[in-house]
């Protein structure tokens, strides 16, 4: 469940909305990896996860990266901050993923 991004080594490595070296998100993790071990990324479709998605209280929500690697349905606000939004909620804990790489980078 986490959200990535391709690091210059190849890797990919958790995304943070507050470090743009760290952005744009490219994909979300469905499967478990390490530093040595490939992982498995989505880039666009559903996800169901009750255990690592917050409780979506509105349908049609956006999601957008968040400064844990996480999702969240809190768009970024602070300075130095990227929005990049991710997906959409379309259930308690099930979101639509479509990782387009357009990002904004708030003054």
């Amino acid at each position: 469940g986490d959200v990535v991004y391709m690091h210059t080594d190849g890797k990919v490595k958790k995304a943070d909305m507050n470090a743009v070296t760290t952005m744009p998100a490219i994909g979300i993790c469905v499967s478990t990896g390490t530093d040595t071990n490939p992982v498995d990324v989505m880039v666009q479709g559903v996800m169901h996860d009750s255990s690592a998605f917050p409780t979506f209280s509105t349908l049609g929500q956006d999601v957008y990266v968040s400064s844990t690697g996480d999702i969240t349905a809190t768009a970024p606000s602070g300075s130095g901050d990227t929005v990049q939004k991710i997906g959409v909620a379309i259930h308690a804990d099930k979101v639509y993923f479509n990782f387009n790489t357009t990002e904004v980078l708030l003054a």
